[in-house]
């Protein structure tokens, strides 16, 4: 295998091509509208965040902003604890909500996890022994959001930003 010639083929030309197309088809992100609700949709996975900030218009959701982080190595040792999904998941939302910041201040948003533990992490009768939950959980209360579970397989947009490598972005 490692001396076999490379060949190019027609599946291999439309998989170069159809992203090509699609990345030239607007529109790509559309400007924000201030006077319509913004929808947040977050993931994390042990080597990255990611989120996506959206609106619907037309009758359709588009995309605003793209954003993802990888995770330092303090981070990605949340993971091997008890609560290890629970806080690296969170995290991507605190982390989201802070990008994002200045779009969601003082105003009303949805914000959509694949993590359904976390819609009840964030409702008003909830009270956890875990001190960093419990912190972002302040923080993000001065925010005014409804939590929506989301299954992994309709957030795939948001899932790959979740999963970027640091070779994949030039880290």
């Amino acid at each position: 295998m490692k001396n076999a010639p490379f060949l190019w083929t027609e599946a291999c030309e439309s998989a170069f091509v159809q992203p090509k197309r699609k990345l030239i088809e607007p529109p790509i992100l559309v400007y924000p509208d201030f006077k319509k609700r913004f929808k947040l949709s977050v993931d994390s996975s042990k080597i990255a965040v990611g989120a996506c900030r959206m609106q619907s218009i037309d009758g359709r959701e588009r995309v605003v902003a793209y954003a993802s982080k990888l995770l330092v190595v303090s981070e990605k040792n949340w993971i091997r604890k008890e609560d290890g999904t629970s806080e690296i998941e969170c995290w991507g939302i605190v982390w989201a909500t802070r990008k994002f910041r200045c779009y969601l201040d003082r105003r009303e948003f949805d914000l959509y996890t694949d993590h359904k533990a976390l819609t009840w992490e964030f409702n008003d009768t909830n009270s956890t022994s875990n001190a960093k939950l419990a912190r972002w959980a302040m923080e993000l209360s001065q925010l005014r959001f409804k939590v929506f579970h989301k299954p992994r397989s309709v957030m795939d947009y948001v899932d790959g930003l979740s999963r970027l490598r640091s070779e994949m972005v030039g880290a």
